[in-house]
């Protein structure tokens, strides 16, 4: 399933550590077990955002992998997942209904 997760921060995070506590954790899962569960995750930081933002899109085979996200970064972010498959299915529906 791939979900699309933006994260916004609930604080000013020092100007050193602004989006790299996310980004040192999808390095990570690059090379541990969480991997075997994420077919893909990256990490994107808006040049602009104030308050810090990321948008983070994960391609996953168990949902565990967003319960850890969530636990992990809870304090500092508020994390909102969006399942794009779900998207997708529905606008294709819609088309197949509406025509066009």
């Amino acid at each position: 399933m791939l979900y699309m997760i933006e994260c916004n921060s609930k604080k000013e995070l020092p100007k050193m550590a602004k989006g790299h506590q996310i980004q040192e954790w999808v390095k990570v899962c690059e090379d541990d077990l969480l991997h075997k569960k994420c077919r893909m995750i990256k990490c994107y930081e808006p040049a602009t955002e104030i308050p810090k933002k990321l948008l983070i899109l994960l391609d996953i085979t168990d949902a565990d992998v967003l319960d850890l996200l969530m636990r992990d970064f809870g304090n500092d972010w508020v994390m909102d997942a969006f399942p794009l498959n779900t998207l997708h299915e529905i606008l294709k529906e819609d088309h197949a209904i509406i025509g066009g």
